[in-house]
């Protein structure tokens, strides 16, 4: 009989309040149960990572992946599922066999993140007509009563006047038996057999005693052996090399997008400072023990040059209230080496402060007496050269970006390291963000060792946004860039300290102008890349991209080891 005949309609082919329903029968979610809407779903995804829709225990369940597995739509029938391995370390079992590629859900069926691993019941409620819930077994039926043999008539007895005397029982072959002696006999037998029965008994007890003692030692060796098992398939997994795709789907969002703007200000007086300029030409002063520095000023005349600079950059979350490391000339730029304008001319000041042109300064000649001028350093300033500090940076601003959006947060300065190219500044959210993981391998790093950085290179194409005002007393809007990371893979090809006691065959100590940092093969990483994590290849920051030098036929980019970055999340005291 069809729909029609019988009256009744499909809630499935409806549509109305479909909900997916997985059923967790093991694992450390044991008896919990998840529901999807139907309408709502494009995929339901698996796995330990905190950012999937089913969350697996990240500890106890760890034959679980990140990303294990997830349930999408079937193509062909949209009351249908399938269900798809997302390159699980373990694999995943439909109905006990592994899954390879995807296969169609039916409601009812069981399948398991990894041998061993969490096992889900999937269903839909309610069930599309086609898949009608399973037949209900009825309770076993009893065999029908004993039939009841007829009873035969005993046998009339001869009639007599005489006393009525009882005729023995009769045994063929045998001699008469009296009544009193069978039931003697059936009484005894009765004791025997209970006698029996109770003997019996008492070894079955005894060996189920045994068998139960046996099979609660045996679970429990069973037991130590599969959580042995699990902890070495943890071991091996953990010890399995992750991708740069596998690493970006990690962190990807933990890599911040970074807009600075600067400028100088005289420590005074808080005035913003200037190079001053003739005639086109930035003026230098060479200070009394020989150094030469810029001409600075607090006059914004017409050719005086500011002394500031804007730039983009990379930044990683450090920790889940806002923290994040950067490189200490993004944050800081001030107090980095500063790139003068050349040529100039060249001056300096007599004892009473009156300026002496010296001579035109040549661009060779300049980079090699200003080469390495750092602002926060300056000596001089207008006619005078001052004790402590002369000169300060100041932020215009310093925001901070998330992958995919357009809304810029402002950051502050936290810390600045005095040693190293790293800084720690921080975002004030109402929400906590992912963190990296940090891991100081600086005295274990080998060359050869694969990295992966993630950053915004300045050079790789923008894809901006357009942002309309909604507010009633401002109807502007604007273009904005949208920042989306880019994925550079590489090596480690060399590993450079900048100190390192000599050896009993070594004559010297040795020492490298570059300080303490790591050589990488990344030769598409550049401006815009400061600032971003390094990865090793489990997925751990073990470094802070800082720079590269370039020429017309190679590339060389060089990383902060990640302890520099450690030290300003801490107190650490130089004397002791």
């Amino acid at each position: 009989m069809s729909q029609q005949d019988d009256g009744l309609t499909s809630t499935a082919s409806m549509g109305v309040g479909r909900r997916i329903v997985l059923s967790i029968v093991s694992g450390a979610r044991s008896n919990q149960v998840e529901e999807f809407p139907v309408d709502d779903v494009r995929e339901v995804v698996l796995g330990r990572d905190p950012d999937v829709h089913v969350k697996f225990d990240p500890d106890r369940d760890d034959l679980v992946s990140r990303r294990h597995a997830k349930l999408v739509p079937s193509a062909d029938d949209p009351d249908a599922f399938d269900l798809v391995d997302l390159g699980s370390s373990n694999g995943t079992l439909l109905s006990g066999d592994r899954l390879v590629g995807q296969a169609r859900l039916r409601p009812g069926d069981t399948f398991q993140l990894g041998a061993g691993g969490p096992k889900v019941v999937f269903d839909l409620e309610p069930r599309p007509v086609a898949a009608p819930p399973a037949t209900r077994l009825a309770a076993e039926a009893l065999p029908p009563a004993t039939r009841q043999a007829p009873v035969s008539p005993a046998p009339e007895a001869a009639p007599s006047s005489g006393p009525q005397v009882t005729a023995p029982l009769q045994v063929s072959g045998r001699a008469a038996v009296g009544r009193e002696t069978v039931e003697r006999m059936v009484a005894s037998s009765d004791r025997e057999s209970r006698q029996r029965t109770q003997l019996i008994g008492l070894a079955i007890g005894s060996l189920a005693v045994v068998a139960a003692v046996l099979f609660y030692l045996s679970r429990q060796e069973s037991r130590r052996g599969l959580e042995e098992a699990r902890q070495t398939i943890a071991d091996v997994t953990a010890e399995q090399p992750m991708t740069p795709a596998e690493i970006a789907d990690l962190y990807s969002h933990s890599n911040v997008f970074i807009e600075t703007s600067w400028t100088l200000v005289h420590a005074q007086t808080g005035q913003e400072v200037y190079h001053r300029t003739t005639e086109g030409k930035p003026d230098y002063i060479r200070l009394p023990n020989g150094q030469v520095e810029p001409w600075l000023l607090d006059r914004p005349e017409s050719e005086n040059k500011r002394i500031g600079s804007s730039g983009t950059a990379s930044g990683f979350v450090v920790k889940e209230d806002g923290f994040i490391l950067t490189n200490r000339h993004v944050a800081a730029s001030w107090r980095s080496e500063y790139q003068l304008p050349l040529p100039g001319r060249l001056y300096e000041f007599d004892a009473e402060g009156d300026p002496t042109y010296l001579r035109e300064l040549s661009e060779q000649e300049g980079r090699h007496l200003v080469r390495g001028w750092i602002p926060s350093e300056a000596l001089a300033f207008g006619n005078k050269v001052s004790v402590g500090k002369v000169v300060e940076g100041r932020h215009l601003y310093l925001d901070v970006t998330f992958p995919k959006n357009t809304l810029r947060i402002p950051a502050r300065v936290v810390r600045v390291s005095d040693i190293h190219d790293a800084a720690l500044i921080k975002i004030d959210l109402p929400n906590s963000v992912k963190p990296v993981e940090l891991y100081d391998n600086y005295d274990s790093i080998r060359a050869g060792e694969t990295v992966t950085v993630i950053g915004y290179p300045a050079i790789s194409p923008n894809v901006e946004v357009r942002v309309a005002s909604l507010d009633a007393i401002n109807h502007s809007s604007e273009w904005r860039q949208v920042p989306d990371p880019t994925i550079s893979p590489g090596l480690v090809g060399r590993v450079i300290r900048g100190k390192s006691t000599p050896g009993e065959a070594e004559r010297a100590d040795y020492r490298s102008h570059m300080g303490d940092v790591y050589q990488l093969t990344v030769d598409n990483a550049g401006h815009g890349n400061s600032g971003g994590p390094v990865f090793d290849d489990r997925g751990r920051v073990i470094g802070i991209f800082t720079y590269g030098l370039f020429n017309s036929a190679t590339t060389v980019t060089f990383a902060v080891p990640i302890r520099y970055g450690v030290d300003l999340m801490k107190i650490s005291p130089v004397l002791r």
